[in-house]
């Protein structure tokens, strides 16, 4: 029977993510179930590929190792401590390298542990028990999924690095002094009772549309300033102006030289012939 399920990681979160829960709340939480999510995906997804009975991932938590998601017939329930002693896993974490086992009367299933690895340092494994040896293609597939999982670890520290900031700001401007509120000075001669506090006379606002589209213009403006340059873009050439002609050889200068050219060239064959 399958000891674990999604539903199950969601709401049981393992020991070492307790403090980080508790302190922070909103990100952070969304951020740990998301995580929690990603990896019962890829512990489901080793278990796939690999064909493996069981396959449980574990994640180092305030220096201890703690089984974080789970699934098959004997995976460890999540948020439950990895015991170290079994000598694979004693290898895996001292030589940081993949370790293999074969099946034997003393330990019926064989099994595979996979280092995962961030900035050169173990921060956790899977953990595969399967009925037959594990193949070489077995080891890639779960080294690429190992590689996720860092991945995850990655997203989850910045979510907490990013919400420990944001409260470190809000504390500061709780902490801030509140500046005193500044009051007109009152009349000296007293409103008569029942007159509003708040009325002025304010001068009334005259608005004004652009005659072209409607849009608000200031006080005085006829049109706004994109209709302006729409009407200057199609006012008419002065009909009064007189155009600057260009003269015969300006406006064929280039056909002439390209002439020239040609007949300096066909000279210069004509000549050496």
């Amino acid at each position: 029977m399958e000891s674990n399920s999604a539903t199950a990681v969601l709401t049981s979160p393992g020991k070492g993510e307790n403090p980080m829960a508790e302190g922070f709340t909103g990100f952070v939480s969304w951020a740990m179930l998301e995580f929690q999510a990603t990896l019962q995906l890829l512990v489901e997804r080793a278990r796939f590929l690999t064909a493996a009975s069981s396959v449980a991932v574990a994640v180092k938590e305030d220096g201890n190792f703690v089984y974080a998601a789970g699934t098959g017939d004997s995976a460890p329930e999540a948020g439950v401590a990895v015991d170290t002693a079994p000598p694979s896993i004693q290898r895996c974490l001292k030589h940081q390298l993949p370790v293999q086992t074969e099946a034997s009367p003393a330990q019926p299933s064989a099994s595979l542990i996979v280092p995962i690895l961030k900035d050169g340092k173990l921060c956790g494994f899977f953990e595969l028990l399967g009925r037959s040896r594990f193949e070489q293609c077995d080891l890639e597939a779960v080294a690429r999924l190992a590689e996720m999982v860092n991945t995850a670890i990655e997203h989850r520290s910045a979510a907490v690095r990013v919400e420990s900031r944001e409260f470190r700001q809000v504390s500061e401007v709780s902490r801030a002094p509140v500046p005193k509120l500044w009051h007109a000075p009152e009349s000296a001669e007293p409103k008569p009772r029942g007159e509003s506090s708040t009325a002025t006379n304010l001068p009334a606002v005259d608005v004004q549309n652009c005659a072209s589209c409607g849009f608000p213009v200031s006080t005085g403006r006829q049109l706004c300033l994109d209709c302006e340059q729409k009407d200057a873009a199609h006012i008419p050439a002065d009909p009064l102006s007189t155009p600057v002609h260009e003269s015969w050889i300006s406006a064929h200068g280039y056909t002439i030289a390209s002439l020239l050219i040609s007949a300096l060239a066909i000279a210069i064959i004509l000549w050496f012939r």
